[in-house]
């Protein structure tokens, strides 16, 4: 079961439970399959690009699921890309999280970590 925490999120496909998660790792590892900074990746996802959601999902899944292939992301967006997008968007949120109550409550910690390399 994934860990909200740890910025896990579930995803079921095929009556198979796999968890993704986007460290920093996973998004250099984005970045070196694709080429590109992680900026320009996010755009080509939401623009529907196959490649950018495959790079994405494969990412995601090599922490807990070393063993699944760049090949294999591919074959599960087949008939599962809403819920894949659906369950990348989720960790993307964990792994970037806007400020909160935190942030409200102590203006000065907040912009003190603006435009800090995460």
């Amino acid at each position: 079961m994934a860990n909200a925490e740890r910025g896990e999120v579930d995803l079921e496909i095929g009556g198979e439970t796999y968890t993704l998660r986007l460290p920093s790792n996973a998004i250099a590892e984005v970045e070196d399959l694709l080429d590109q900074d992680f900026g320009e990746i996010l755009k080509r996802m939401q623009s529907g690009r196959v490649g950018a959601q495959r790079a994405m999902l494969y990412a995601a899944l090599r922490e807990k699921h070393p063993k699944v292939t760049l090949l294999d992301a591919g074959q599960m967006l087949d008939g599962n890309r809403h819920a894949i997008n659906e369950a990348l968007g989720n960790a993307l949120t964990l792994a970037f999280p806007s400020p909160g109550k935190d942030a409200a409550a102590n203006p000065q910690t907040a912009s003190s970590e603006a435009g800090k390399p995460s």
